[in-house]
């Protein structure tokens, strides 16, 4: 027999949590389920309470944030980061979409109008003239793209879009019913 320090309760063994493989702890489970209940909604509270605090940081301190990011992905890539936040500025608009950069209402993920810390030539790492904004959309599509890929898809969708539209315009044009024949 046992006795809960927490509760009062006596009782067997078996309704007393384990501590290890061999001892058994001080608290029955009813308690230790209980603690743990507790224990999970604080720190929930405490991890949303810091994610908060952290996008207020980042919002008043974007380029700040983009530094400090940037510096992570450099030393999990093996290349150097040497810039700070006066390295760069954020445009107001993406110089290679022509979008309006705003950065995400309070989620935390990015948009694809969100400013994003881009690399000119990916092998030199963040270093100052290296690096500019552009927007999360662009920094995504030309992220394992070559400049002659790039130039290739554009000439080939252009061409797609073109021929596509003279199809619909004279199928559109050639279902037409004269409107002598229309009931």
């Amino acid at each position: 027999m046992r006795r809960c320090r927490w509760c009062g309760y006596v009782g067997p063994d078996r309704d007393f949590s384990k501590a290890t493989a061999k001892l058994v702890s001080f608290r029955c489970k009813a308690c230790a389920n209980k603690r743990m209940r507790e224990y999970m909604a604080s720190s929930a509270t405490q991890r949303r309470r810091k994610q908060e605090a952290g996008l207020l940081w980042q919002r008043a301190n974007p380029k700040r944030g983009m530094v400090l990011r940037a510096r992570e992905r450099a030393a999990k890539a093996g290349v150097p980061c040497t810039i700070t936040a006066d390295d760069f500025s954020i445009p107001e608009r993406c110089p290679l979409l022509g979008i309006l950069l705003k950065r995400a209402s309070g989620s935390g993920k990015f948009q694809p109008a969100s400013p994003s810390l881009d690399r000119l030539f990916p092998e030199l790492g963040y270093v100052p003239g290296n690096v500019w904004v552009v927007s999360y959309r662009a920094n995504r599509i030309k992220l394992d793209a070559s400049l002659p890929e790039l130039t290739l898809l554009v000439k080939n969708l252009g061409a797609k879009q073109l021929r596509a539209k003279s199809r619909l315009w004279y199928a559109r044009h050639a279902l037409q019913i004269p409107k002598s024949q229309a009931p």
